[in-house]
């Protein structure tokens, strides 16, 4: 059961680290009004923002926007590992 558990979460954070991933390789994601502008960089590359997801999924800013509004419990526009892995859990379930 652990080991189960623990593949299940090493596949979550693959799929969160692939948002980021798309989103550090355009320029135009990083520059969208969607995403915060702050100097935490540490911070901000353990976040999930609508413009991550816009060029990830495929999906337009205001479906991507409500995606991120749905998943993000802490009320930041964004969301971080532990709440992406909380919305696959709950819709998968």
């Amino acid at each position: 059961m652990l080991k189960r558990d623990l593949l299940e979460t090493m596949a979550l954070e693959k799929s969160f680290l692939s948002f980021r991933q798309a989103a550090t390789g355009d320029a135009s994601a990083r520059a969208s009004p969607s995403r915060r502008s702050e100097d935490d960089d540490d911070d901000d590359n353990h976040r999930v923002y609508a413009s991550d997801l816009v060029g990830a999924l495929g999906v337009t800013l205001q479906e991507a926007e409500e995606m991120i509004f749905i998943a993000d419990l802490k009320d930041d526009q964004a969301i971080d590992f532990t709440e992406f892995k909380q919305v696959v859990v709950n819709w998968s379930g």
